[in-house]
Parts: structure tokens; sequence; C-alpha cells
């Protein structure tokens, strides 16, 4: 009887404190390596100036289903967070080539590239540790917009804490 206990024990899964840990662990992850991104564009090109969009916003963070389009009623299951930002770059110019510095910095802090800086859709992807960078950037300036590059950092699916969607 007592062997049955401990099976039972161990495939319940995590404890709802730990799901919150790491829910509340990968969000923060999210946040900081978004903002370290930015930082970085800053540094690295100080004579251009570069806002997030919405102006005012620190960015968009969110959680997400990881296997409903739809969440269902009573919460997701398994969820992951994204972090994005949109900056817009000024003065105006093509923003594709800004990228390989700021991929560099990422690959020396432990990020390995998924896709080359030369891929057709003008974006560069690197992983670590389960979670996935995107960075992408203008080939061209179009005089009737704002130049910008954008990033999204989605952490690694993971079991959803208790109260998400409700």
């Amino acid at each position: 009887m007592c062997a049955l206990l401990l099976v039972t024990a161990c495939s319940a899964g995590p404890s709802q404190g730990e799901r919150q840990a790491a829910s509340d662990a990968a969000a923060s992850q999210v946040e900081s390596v978004a903002d370290q991104v930015v930082a970085e564009f800053v540094r690295t090109y100080p004579d251009s100036e570069f806002a997030l969009e919405p102006a005012g916003s620190s960015g968009y963070q969110h959680w997400s289903d990881c296997d409903n389009l739809v969440p269902p009623a009573d919460g997701p299951s398994n969820v992951q967070w994204i972090a994005r930002r949109s900056l817009v770059v000024e003065p105006q110019q093509e923003t594709f080539s800004l990228l390989a510095p700021v991929v560099e910095a990422m690959q020396a802090d432990g990020w390995a590239t998924v896709t080359a800086p030369a891929d057709p859709d003008h974006v560069v992807v690197l992983e670590r540790d389960g979670y996935a960078l995107t960075i992408g950037g203008d080939l061209e300036v179009d005089e009737g917009r704002v130049s910008k590059v954008g990033l999204d950092l989605v952490s690694p699916c993971m079991a959803a804490p208790d109260g998400l969607g409700a």
C-alpha cells in the first residue's frame, strides 16, 4: 500500500507553488532579456534614437496557451511567456544591418543562432535554455513609414499556475 501512495504522489505533477514560481521566473526572464536587447541597441548605436512603440510603453508582455488557440474557460494547462518590443529608429534608415552587432553580443552571452542573419525573412532567431529570441529589421527605407527594429522573446512551455485566464 505504501508503494501505491508513492506512485500516486509522484505522478501528480508540480505543485501550485512550483507552477507559480516557474511561471514568475519565465515572465521575469523574458522581460529582462527583452530589455537587455533594447539596451544593447542603444549602447551599440549612440547616434541613433530607439523609442518603444507605442510611445510611452515599456513593451508588451503576456502569456500564451501552448495547447489551444483560445484558452478554455477554466484556464490553460500549459503556457509560455512572450515579451515583444517594437522600436522606432531615428534617423530613418534601413535597420536590418543594425542587427549583426546586437546578435554578436547575444551570442557572446550564450545565445546560439538558429537562423542566419541572411535569412530571407529579415529576422535572426537565437535560442538559449529553451527560450527563443527573434530580432528583425527593415531591409529598406520606406518614405511612407517609420524605421523599426522588432524583437520577440518566447519562453519554453510550462505547466500553468492556477488563475491564469480566469
